[in-house]
């Protein structure tokens, strides 16, 4: 059966563009107010005869606010791009503030409204030399959690093109991410959707290599590319791999085995793809 839910949100702002040959610099604002209505499974009204009753209305509603701003200049070697982005979320609703860890009936909670940001910087180019041509960019951002924790990471990305004879070309690259939990992953309790609060997740990292071989002659384009990434301090996912029978999970949301329904941190993933 479905469960009910409901999402509003209304968007609204504005974009500045200036550009010239050298310079091209834009300003872009967005303020979005956001009301969400799901359905949280509560084992202590379960009725296996109507299963409905035991779903119970949980909302939230928040603002959310974000400024991105921009500069390249198109007109110097590599064509370098600075560009900035700034986000603020208040958010209302019972979010947990403790982890299953130090608190397995989730006891503490804020019902009011917490508030949190970040801030992100990137630089990039794309320069050109002869037969060889890269794209280069590296970033550094400032998150300030809603459980008054603040993290800095940071990522880069360097990938290579190199052309060959007879129409062929050889492109490798690596890079370097860093992801941050999405604050609802942290700080929400919902069982239909396999969502348990941790706000000791800590963030990601992923290192991704490339390596593909193109060629291109007659307006036809042939491209071969194997991708390899490997996650460290990689989040579980939102799934669980078998199904939780109802009566098995207290008033409480907690079931017998809660670190393996709860998202954590684990050592390391990797994922090959050939496309």
């Amino acid at each position: 059966k479905t469960v009910p839910a409901e999402f509003y949100e209304l968007t609204m702002g504005g974009k500045y563009l200036y550009r010239n040959p050298d310079l091209i610099s834009t300003i872009q604002f967005f303020h979005a107010i956001i009301e969400s209505d799901e359905y949280a499974f509560n084992p202590s009204q379960y009725d296996e005869y109507s299963p409905e009753s035991s779903l119970t209305s949980q909302k939230f509603s928040g603002m959310v606010q974000e400024v991105r701003a921009g500069v390249s200049l198109p007109g110097m070697f590599g064509g370098p791009r600075l560009n900035f982005k700034g986000r603020s979320e208040l958010m209302e609703g019972p979010i947990f503030l403790v982890s299953r860890q130090d608190s397995l009936g989730y006891k503490q909670m804020s019902t009011g409204s917490r508030w949190g940001d970040f801030q992100e910087i990137e630089l990039a180019a794309q320069p050109e030399m002869g037969i060889l041509e890269a794209d280069v960019s590296g970033s550094f951002s400032r998150h300030s959690l809603m459980h008054d924790e603040i993290s800095y990471l940071g990522g880069y990305s360097v990938t290579g093109r190199l052309d060959l004879p007879m129409g062929f070309r050889f492109l490798a690259g690596n890079g370097l991410e860093m992801h941050q939990p999405a604050w609802n992953r942290m700080y929400t309790v919902n069982s239909i959707l396999f969502r348990y609060p941790n706000p000791d997740l800590a963030h990601e990292t992923v290192f991704n290599h490339r390596w593909g071989l193109a060629w291109e002659r007659w307006g036809f384009n042939l491209e071969t590319v194997l991708s390899f990434s490997s996650i460290h301090n990689s989040i579980m996912p939102e799934a669980l791999p078998f199904r939780v029978p109802p009566d098995s999970i207290d008033s409480v949301h907690t079931a017998p085995d809660y670190r393996a329904l709860k998202p954590v941190n684990y050592d390391r993933e990797k994922r090959n793809t050939l496309v």
